[in-house]
């Protein structure tokens, strides 16, 4: 119909049933998220919880150099369109990341940085050095929805108990 022409999921009549809840935990497995972003503040909305670098094997949740964490920010992109704060006067309102206004809670996102910035070209001697395998990511994947509150992040596990993930990434060719 009209009214949902060009991929418009009414996200207006949705949010007059729900905003998010921060229970819900997003994961989103991209390039990091900067969690110090003005839609990620928590006080109505979204908070980022963790950000761990699985390539480097660290934790970047306590780390506040935006670079450090997203590098080329297409993660922190795709974090808000789950969990940007609505009625903030800061760009546009994610799906589920409450509402400023209100006084309503978002989402709770989970960041695994599984790529870093992609130099072009890249440097001949380390192929595929940006990524994490393929093997690695399908691990993060799984453990990444199992729920283990005694889960240690600074040894790579990725226990977080997620409801969903999103994956919006790509490989090079010859990097699969």
């Amino acid at each position: 119909d009209a009214q949902n022409a060009n991929g418009n999921i009414c996200a207006v009549r949705a949010w007059s049933l729900e905003t998010g809840k921060s229970h819900i935990k997003c994961g989103i497995f991209d390039s990091g998220i900067w969690q110090n972003h003005d839609d990620f503040q928590g006080v109505n909305g979204s908070v980022v919880k963790e950000v761990y670098d699985a390539i480097t094997s660290s934790d970047l949740s306590t780390v506040t150099n935006e670079v450090l964490q997203d590098e080329d920010s297409h993660g922190t992109r795709s974090a808000g369109i789950i969990g940007a704060v609505r009625n903030n006067a800061e760009g546009r309102p994610g799906i589920a990341g409450g509402d400023f206004g209100l006084g309503q809670e978002g989402v709770s996102l989970y960041g695994l940085k599984i790529y870093e910035f992609d130099p072009s070209p890249p440097p001949p001697a380390i192929p595929g050095s940006y990524f994490i395998t393929v093997d690695h990511y399908s691990q993060a994947l799984v453990e990444s929805s199992i729920d283990d509150p005694t889960y240690d992040i600074s040894n790579g596990e990725y226990t977080f108990g997620l409801h969903l993930a999103n994956n919006s990434f790509g490989f090079r060719e010859g990097d699969v």
